[in-house]
């Protein structure tokens, strides 16, 4: 109904940490340790951990919203018959938006307690389909879209993994260094981006478009990258699929791993 009242079900901090700690994923983390960073077999271990982590989220989400589903119909029905609507529970703040008239009589008519009679209750179906008729024939206002922080960038289903010298793979290779000196041309952040959407999207090209200098790297990197990174926001490499800690740690990581200067 436009801004959903019900709950998000996230994973718990316990429930998503055990991601990492299945035997399949613990297996794989040590084999990717043991090659060097920006290698064929490099990326091709990590995309196989990072295949792996994707099946096991989408597993633990499934398993969480099954879960919550089932419980939480138990506890509208129980609150409907007892003639107390239906069941509370706690929302997520900033989630939900301002209820317009439609939408506020609609959810009013569902809510709505039962009759004490027959006739009490064929006024109660009334009123919420009258309800209904008159929300459908509201036009819903526009999605407000909020810019994507790099974890949720790199936590993006890729459309498809890159295949062996598309250029999409040969550019996620030339983003990573072999010595202190190397200081590629392309942004890391921006070529991982484009590992996200299919290959004949329009700005995949841009995304892996060479800067004429790696001054031209390093500008953008502070400008588009670093400038717009929050106090609290968890940041992940999005070429490299590792967790960092803070902006810090992102510039450390983007100068010893990707030779961007910052």
């Amino acid at each position: 109904m436009g801004c959903s009242s019900a709950p998000s079900t996230p994973a718990s901090t316990e429930q998503a940490a055990s991601v990492n700690t299945d035997p399949l994923v613990k297996r794989l983390q040590r084999e990717l340790r043991q090659y060097r960073q920006g290698s064929k077999k490099y990326l091709e271990a990590r995309r196989q951990l990072k295949n792996a982590k994707q099946t096991l989220k989408r597993k633990l989400k499934h398993k969480i919203r099954e879960e919550w589903t089932t419980k939480q119909a138990v506890d509208d029905i129980e609150q409907q018959l007892q003639g107390i609507g239906f069941a509370k529970h706690p929302t997520v703040k900033g989630s939900l938006c301002s209820q317009r008239p439609a939408q506020g009589k609609l959810l009013e008519a569902i809510n709505a307690p039962l009759g004490r009679d027959l006739n009490d209750q064929y006024r109660r179906r009334d009123n919420a389909i009258n309800a209904i008729i008159t929300y459908c024939m509201v036009e819903e206002g526009l999605t407000v879209r909020r810019p994507q922080t790099l974890l949720e960038l790199a936590d993006r289903k890729h459309h498809d993994d890159p295949s062996l010298g598309s250029p999409i793979y040969d550019a996620l290779l030339s983003v990573f260094v072999k010595t202190k000196k190397d200081r590629p041309r392309r942004c890391f952040i921006c070529v991982g981006k484009a590992q996200t959407l299919s290959p004949d999207d329009g700005t995949v090209a841009e995304l892996l478009r060479e800067f004429y200098t790696p001054g031209d790297v390093s500008k953008h990197f502070r400008r588009k990258h670093l400038a717009n990174l929050h106090g609290d926001e968890r940041i992940k490499c999005p070429a490299c699929d590792l967790s960092l800690d803070h902006s810090e740690h992102l510039r450390n990581h983007a100068l010893r791993v990707h030779g961007i200067v910052s």
